[in-house]
């Protein structure tokens, strides 16, 4: 076995090192994850982490019964795998949003147990609910308290590791102990990471399983009996329009767009009922036109007071008004755009 070990660790962690190099690409890039390429990325890099992790298993490299100063700097970082596993999953359109939550649920809590075991972070991973599997809920200050911590910590774990990452780029050589310090800074600030997935991963939980218990054949409210739980919609008010008989409001019924209550005749009795309107007398008679009274035009009654035979200005004004006539036939004028 220890044979197996000395050939097979120095492949392992080199191909370790640009698969992370990899899962930082991606990450990284400013390219859609959903891509066609950033997909076959995404599941290339799956299974490269997948074949490490058989391989890391195989070889024993980690025991429960070893503290995290028995584990060597170099080897520190293959506690990270079940991490970076569970970000990919979770960037990954290849499965449903189900199995890739359950994935992903599996791989952080693995990861965050892990590090508990191991005395790396301070607190196990949150407890599961017994009914759906998904982290126990909070109150809602209890979550705003650990998120705030969570940020100022990871913000303290960045500039560590920055700085000595900076420190590895410009070709110094990095002791055992800060290589360890490297790793474990880096185990912490993805610990807060896994923490805050879990959280967003329980609330996916909830929604998913909401649709599935809509859907028609879970035996939801959507199969055909209504819920007494689902609070009715409020209806906004009604809009009205009046139809022009009967037969219009049969058609246009309830459930149209506008909807019409009342045909010509009753919104007419309607107003004269409320005083909007005057009603009809019962004791006058409809005005038609036989019997309608006689109006004398003020015109007609002006031409007539006057003697035509006396006032040559009159006559001059008719010959001019029938010459007029004679060369301006009715229908003559505004013929703009007429063919």
């Amino acid at each position: 076995m220890e044979r197996k070990s000395e050939l097979e660790e120095p492949t392992l962690a080199a191909a370790y090192d640009k698969l992370c190099k990899d899962f930082n690409t991606i990450f990284e890039s400013p390219d859609d994850t959903n891509s066609a390429n950033s997909q076959e990325r995404i599941n290339k890099t799956i299974r490269g982490f997948e074949e490490i992790t058989r391989l890391v298993s195989a070889v024993d490299m980690f025991s429960l019964n070893e503290s995290v100063e028995e584990i060597t700097a170099d080897n520190l970082k293959f506690i990270l795998l079940p991490y970076m596993l569970g970000a990919l999953w979770q960037v990954n359109t290849s499965e449903d949003r189900k199995t890739v939550c359950q994935l992903s649920l599996v791989y952080f809590q693995d990861f965050l147990q892990r590090s508990f075991d191991y005395g790396i972070i301070r607190n196990p991973p949150p407890a599961e609910d017994a009914e759906n599997g998904n982290p126990k809920s909070k109150s809602a200050q209890e979550s705003r308290n650990e998120k705030i911590q969570r940020i100022k910590e990871t913000k303290e774990l960045e500039s560590k590791i920055e700085a000595i990452t900076k420190r590895q780029q410009e070709g110094e050589e990095l002791d055992d102990e800060v290589v360890r310090e490297l790793y474990m800074a880096k185990i912490r600030r993805d610990a807060n990471k896994a923490e805050s997935e879990l959280a967003m991963i329980a609330q996916e939980n909830q929604l998913i399983k909401f649709a599935e218990s809509r859907k028609p054949d879970s035996g939801g409210p959507a199969s055909g009996e209504p819920s007494n739980n689902l609070v009715p919609r409020q209806l906004g008010p009604s809009t009205y329009i009046i139809t022009r008989n009967e037969e219009q409001k049969k058609v246009y019924g309830l459930g149209y767009p506008a909807v019409p209550v009342l045909t010509v005749e009753e919104f007419y009795q309607q107003r004269i009922d409320q005083g909007i309107w005057p009603g009809k007398s019962p004791a006058q008679a409809p005005v038609t036109i036989n019997n309608a009274p006689e109006v004398e035009d003020d015109g007609a009654q002006r031409d007539a007071q006057e003697d035509h035979g006396d006032d040559p200005g009159l006559l001059q004004r008719q010959r001019d008004m029938d010459e007029y006539k004679d060369m301006h036939r009715r229908g003559w004028g505004n013929r703009a755009n007429r063919s």
